[in-house]
C-alpha cells in the first residue's frame, strides 16, 4: 500500500515563520487565549496550536504582530478546522483559521510586512526562522 498524495487545500504560498498572534471572540469580544506563536503563516490564513479546540465557523478577531511590540495586523476571521492531536501524552488542537478581512487601514501595511517575511524566509533557504523584529 503505498503513500495517498494529500491535496494542499491553500491558495496562497505557506511559510514557516513565528509570528505573535492573538485572537478575540468576534460577538463575545473576549481573549479567548493569552498570546501565541505560530509558526504556519499565509496571506489567506494561519494555523494555531491550542489546549482546547475551537468550533469550525467561529467568527474571531485576530491580531497578528510582525514586529514585536508594534502595532498588530488586525483581521476578521473565521476557524475552517480544528484537528485534535496527542503529542507526549498531551492533547493539543491544530486550529486553521481563515482572514475574512482585513482591516482597511492595515491592508497595505499587511501586505508589506507580509511580502517581507516571504523574502527574507526564501532568501535565507531556512526551514525555520524566527522574524520577530526587536
Amino acid at each position: 500500500m503505498g503513500l495517498e498524495k494529500i491535496r494542499e487545500k491553500r491558495k496562497t504560498q505557506r511559510i514557516n515563520v513565528l509570528l505573535e498572534v492573538k485572537c478575540q471572540s468576534y460577538f463575545k469580544k473576549n481573549m479567548l487565549f493569552g498570546t501565541l506563536l505560530t509558526s504556519d503563516v499565509s496571506g489567506g490564513g494561519i494555523r494555531l496550536r491550542l489546549e482546547k479546540p475551537l468550533e469550525i465557523g467561529t467568527k474571531l478577531k485576530t491580531y497578528l504582530y510582525f514586529t514585536k511590540g508594534g502595532k498588530p495586523i488586525v483581521a476578521y476571521s473565521h476557524v475552517v478546522w480544528c484537528k485534535k492531536l496527542e503529542k507526549k501524552q498531551k492533547i493539543y488542537f491544530d486550529v486553521g483559521i481563515q482572514y475574512l478581512k482585513i482591516v482597511s487601514k492595515d491592508k497595505e501595511r499587511f501586505v508589506f510586512l507580509f511580502c517581507e517575511l516571504m523574502v527574507n524566509y526564501f532568501m535565507l533557504q531556512r526551514e525555520s526562522f524566527t522574524y520577530v523584529k526587536k
